[in-house]
């Protein structure tokens, strides 16, 4: 099948990836290139929602000063908007309760800014706020590269298969920024184009995560806003109960994960869920959740290892792309 060419652009930059890490860069680079389009294999949302390319994005997520100063920076008031839909900000180390090796960390008011809220909150508002303030730049959805080309050291265009069914497109580009997470095939490439495969270093951690939310008690006393429940060796359950936006219904919501090193998962049934909130270094949680309500089903994540492709120590890149996230 042969591919549409673009209206060629001696300015056009193309971010692979619709995450977090690629909305940031389209940002960034909005203010470097009269062109930027964003390819995400997933459909565009009218509502904040879980994106299948984000298999942790139903989790329990931690959005911490540096990165909440980073997105205030790029995207000015994006934080009051988050608040309008139920974000909640609150003290970093005074709000937060963490049992953590054996003790309770101690709390004092820090003046660290920590906002709370789902993950798919998060990314809906960085897609929103990224269209609405960067005329040049495109998020064009359900659309996979399907390879690169390139010449003289350089990638000359992506080609993009579109899951619409649509014919091939060829974008061409002056930079090509690879933030397609986890799953990228960017290594792959650089190897079948004759550039160096960067070195993957990995550590076995083999983590779950089984999440479930509930219905906050309004009733329920507490002088805290967030909780985890760390092990000491060699437990290896975890569990963290944090507030989230409120859902449709308006009532406040629990978002729950329990967590496991080394095989130690939650199960995703009722019984298994609450015998790992239990089994947990302290009972706190368990005791909240065991008359919660519980508004959804459960979410799971897996993943054997933690990967770092160590771009750093490669020699031969095509001088016009980078990777992030």
């Amino acid at each position: 099948m042969k591919a549409q060419r673009s209206g060629h652009s001696q300015q056009q930059a193309v971010v692979i990836g619709g995450s977090i890490a690629g909305l940031m860069a389209a940002r960034v680079l909005r203010e470097h290139f009269r062109s930027v389009i964003v390819l995400d294999r997933d459909a565009a949302t009218r509502n904040p929602e879980p994106h299948k390319s984000v298999p942790q994005g139903a989790h329990i997520h931690v959005l911490l000063s540096k990165g909440r100063k980073t997105l205030a920076r790029l995207f000015p008031g994006i934080f009051a908007d988050m608040q309008a839909d139920g974000s909640l900000n609150t003290d970093g180390v005074e709000d937060m309760v963490w049992f953590h090796s054996g003790v309770w960390k101690a709390r004092y008011k820090s003046g660290i800014d920590y906002f709370l809220q789902s993950r798919p909150l998060v990314d809906w508002h960085v897609r929103r706020r990224l269209l609405a303030d960067c005329p040049n730049v495109r998020i064009q959805n359900q659309s996979e590269v399907q390879e690169l080309k390139t010449d003289s050291g350089r990638i000359q265009s992506v080609v993009v298969r579109p899951r619409s069914g649509h014919p091939l497109q060829e974008l061409e580009c002056d930079l090509v920024v690879d933030a397609s997470g986890r799953g990228t095939r960017m290594p792959r490439w650089l190897a079948e184009y004759g550039f160096e495969r960067p070195e993957e270093e990995k550590v076995v951690v083999n983590i779950g995560y089984t999440t479930r939310i509930y219905e906050q008690d309004e009733e329920l006393d507490r002088d805290w806003t967030a909780m985890m429940i760390y092990p000491s060796a060699p437990q290896k359950r975890l569990g963290y109960i944090y507030p989230i936006e409120p859902g449709p219904s308006g009532k406040s919501r629990w978002i729950v994960t329990m967590a496991g090193a080394h095989g130690a998962h939650a199960p995703m049934t009722d019984e298994g869920f609450m015998d790992h909130a239990r089994n947990l270094a302290q009972p706190h949680i368990y005791n909240i959740i065991q008359n919660a309500k519980p508004i959804s089903g459960f979410s799971a994540f897996k993943f054997p290892a933690t990967r770092r492709l160590r771009y750093d120590r490669v020699k031969n890149l095509p001088e016009n792309m980078v990777a992030v996230g």
